[in-house]
């Protein structure tokens, strides 16, 4: 017995291993099954065999004030660390991630979410990245969001060096990494551009079931859909229209009239005016059911402007300003505007769009109060500052006006055709403006007195059709289409006409909003964080040692 009490360290050292033992295994599983159980008990009874041999020993220190205060220490510890464990466990078991960044850099979008959880077959995801390389810890993060959403969702990270075989199947050349998704025998590739858009866009187009056919006017000055170079450009926004279940094809309206296929057409600012005949086949278009979506300028096309009175809109030759600092672009004059949820309308295009919707050089919208066989619906209206400029040419006349309106001018609209009859199609051929019989052709030749009808043959009026008036064409620009909602709104229009209501939603940011800091700012940021946190818990510490010495 003497000998046992002499050595009940042995016991003391045999309890702290079991208790670290015990603590690691609860901490890896996760719970205290059986085996983990017996540790624990194991643990326990070696500190009460050592309490019971070396009671004395124990008796008298604890007596003392040295062991009194090194008994509150090692009870503190005890406490952090069962809090800390607490903590671990309780993290494991509700894992929440919170997004604090700008730019919502590490949240999917509502597009992203949607599509991840409407998949209908299952996709492999195969990720070849080299180890630890910045490449795959970014993919990694980014794809774990959509696993999570998605049960046919399955992910394989493959290094190109240690699984030549594998490489070479899925024909992997370049270094920077590539990422093949397939479904069934359909087949995605991203390669250098590893972001949540890429990703989204390749698995609506693997889980797509058919192609939408828009139709892109030309003939009338429009902008260009193939330039994706320069700023009034619309390249940009189709290539990603192209990337998900579209296709844009183009359709000379003033020669062929509209095609039959077209399920859509855009119409994205003319500068030519149209003439009677092709009024009168955008009329038939949509009188039998047809969706067209239009962005317009100011000072342009004033014959169609007029003739969309019959859609139930007044059009007039003015451009809205923007009278107040907080509804325009930083550095910019009164022609830009910034609109916010508030000047969002109730509307299944404007419902999902959380941020803002900048516009550049807008014209006013106005919705007629009774169109009859109509139904006009409000997209976005301008700040109670605001007013339509109806003498924008001449500074000195800058002012709200008699004949102007103030504050809320509506800027885009959404029609539904009730009663194609409203619309006054006629079928007919029609005759030519005065001033071109007057001016002649220029290659000198007389023109028609009466222009061709380009209305299908076998037109019949049939209700449904729907049309979107956008008062400036900045949105849907190379230089818009990534500021704020610009794009939510475009592409959302676009679905609201096609009744595609999945793809109502609002979408990930093309570009990421880092945080950029000066010299002075990352000095300071470097000193905090590296000398004067550490510092003044240094500090702390050593006064704290100095009192406990005067104890």
């Amino acid at each position: 017995m003497e000998l046992m009490q002499k050595n009940a360290w042995v016991f003391a050292a045999l309890g702290g291993l079991l208790g670290v033992i015990f603590g690691s295994l609860w901490y890896v599983y996760g719970e205290i099954d059986s085996n983990t159980r017996l540790v624990g008990i194991a643990a326990a009874l070696c500190f009460a065999g050592y309490a019971a041999l070396d009671r004395d020993t124990l008796t008298e220190g604890a007596n003392s004030r040295t062991a009194r205060n090194g008994m509150m220490s090692v009870l503190m510890v005890f406490v952090a660390t069962a809090v800390g464990i607490y903590g671990v466990k309780l993290a494991q078991d509700h894992d929440t991630r919170w997004d604090w960044t700008g730019a919502k850099r590490f949240t999917l979008s509502q597009e992203s979410i949607a599509v991840a959880k409407g998949l209908n077959r299952p996709v492999s995801i195969k990720a070849f990245f080299a180890r630890e390389s910045p490449g795959e810890r970014n993919f990694r993060e980014l794809v774990e969001g959509y696993v999570e959403l998605s049960e046919h969702l399955d992910v394989e990270f493959i290094d190109p060096m240690s699984n030549p075989i594998e490489t070479e199947r899925h024909g992997i050349v370049t270094e920077t990494g590539t990422v093949v998704i397939l479904a069934g025998e359909d087949e995605q590739r991203l390669e250098a551009r590893f972001t949540e858009t890429a990703l989204t866009t390749a698995l609506v187009k693997l889980d797509s079931e058919e192609d939408h056919i828009l139709c892109w006017t030309v003939g009338h000055g429009e902008a260009d859909p193939d330039d994706d170079q320069t700023m009034d450009g619309f390249g940009i926004a189709v290539i990603r229209l192209e990337g998900r279940n579209y296709t844009v094809m183009k359709s000379r309206l003033p020669t062929e009239g509209i095609a039959e296929g077209c399920e859509a057409l855009i119409i994205a600012r003319p500068t030519v005016d149209w003439l009677p005949n092709a009024r009168e086949a955008l009329a038939a278009y949509i009188g039998k059911g047809g969706r067209v979506l239009m962005m317009l300028e100011p000072a342009t096309t004033p014959e169609l402007m007029a003739d969309l009175e019959r859609y139930g809109l007044l059009l007039q030759d003015d451009l809205v300003l923007e009278d107040s600092p907080a509804h325009r672009q930083f550095g910019h004059d009164v022609s830009s505007l910034v609109l916010f949820e508030d000047n969002f309308e109730s509307h299944p295009i404007t419902a999902p769009l959380s941020g803002s919707v900048v516009l550049s050089y807008a014209r006013s919208v106005d919705p007629m109060p009774d169109a009859d066989g109509l139904h006009l619906r409000t997209l976005l209206s301008s700040s109670e500052f605001a007013w339509t400029e109806t003498d924008f040419d001449d500074p000195e006349k800058l002012g709200p006006g008699d004949d102007e309106k103030l504050g809320d001018v509506a800027l885009a609209v959404a029609i539904e055709v009730v009663d194609p009859a409203v619309l006054g199609v006629s079928i007919d051929a029609q005759a030519a403006p005065a001033e071109l019989v007057a001016e002649g052709l220029p290659n000198g030749e007389a023109p028609p007195l009466t222009l061709p009808s380009l209305v299908a043959p076998g037109w019949a009026a049939e209700p449904g059709g729907r049309l979107v008036v956008i008062g400036d064409s900045f949105p849907g620009t190379n230089a818009g289409i990534s500021t704020g909602n610009n794009a939510d709104l475009v592409f959302n229009s676009i679905a609201w006409l096609l009744e595609a209501d999945d793809e109502l939603t609002e979408r990930a940011a093309e570009t990421d909003q880092l945080l950029q800091l000066s010299i002075v700012q990352e000095a300071f940021l470097g000193l905090l964080s590296i000398v004067l946190v550490p510092g003044f818990a240094a500090f702390v510490a050593f006064l704290t040692m100095l009192r406990r010495r005067r104890l």
